[in-house]
């Protein structure tokens, strides 16, 4: 008892818990988050797939160099009322610096390719291929349209190699293409182009006409083709 009449004894503290060799979580509290941190990795992987993203931007580049392509094309029908029969007289021109390959152009994926009619010149059709073409609707015009005798407006072999997106100029004629070939453009290297008034000879390169220019190296030149050995020196064909 304490002078004051009260009992000495004091109350017992609340006792505090300490988990067992300092452990937060019990075995299957941490199966728990790492299910969930497995879910989340899988949907961010799922929706931000670098691979897809990269696929959609050369898709989009694809596109854009189509469209880049079609107005030199236009602008060369404005000057000469007609399209071109070769894309590398755009260059020689001078309505396009450089005919664009596919980003991923190679042996397994093909490169832009180009058709007109040479005794019609008022028409032309670009390809491409996507990685992603359009599901809502035809990524080619030309798979909506058919010819005289029903037939789909594409060229013979448009499936077999792969393409899949196409942008039109002029009034095209679906009786001509489902008797045409695509062949995909040559890939061209982005070096530095020498117009014919520069050379001082000519090569025929493995990717198209090299210039050779005095005191300097050979250079890829895509304003025109070559007709010639690829050892022997040649004129350009023009």
């Amino acid at each position: 008892m304490s002078f004051l009449g009260k009992s000495n004894s004091s109350k017992t503290p609340p006792t505090v818990r300490y988990l067992s060799g300092g452990a937060g979580f019990t075995l299957i509290e941490l199966l728990v988050v790492i299910i969930i941190l497995g879910i989340l990795v899988g949907f961010v992987l799922t929706t931000l797939n670098p691979v897809t993203q990269i696929k959609k931007s050369q898709d989009s580049q694809r596109q854009h160099d189509l469209k880049q392509l079609a107005t030199a094309l236009d602008s060369y029908y404005n000057n000469s009322n007609f399209y071109p029969q070769s894309l590398s007289t755009l260059t020689t021109a001078k309505t396009i610096q450089t005919i664009p390959n596919d980003p991923t152009a190679s042996l397994s994926w093909p490169n832009f390719a180009y058709i007109m009619d040479s005794s019609d010149p008022q028409w032309n059709v670009l390809f491409a291929k996507l990685a992603f073409p359009s599901s809502s609707s035809f990524s080619c015009p030309l798979e909506q349209m058919k010819n005289s005798s029903g037939k789909t407006c594409v060229p013979l072999n448009y499936s077999s190699l792969g393409y899949n997106y196409c942008v039109i100029s002029g009034n095209v004629k679906c009786d001509k293409i489902v008797d045409m070939r695509i062949a995909p453009l040559p890939i061209t290297t982005s070096q530095i182009i020498y117009w014919r008034s520069q050379a001082t000879g000519w090569i025929n390169g493995a990717m198209g006409c090299q210039a050779v220019s005095s005191g300097m190296r050979p250079e890829v030149s895509r304003d025109r083709y070559c007709a010639c050995s690829p050892v022997n020196r040649c004129t350009p064909d023009i």
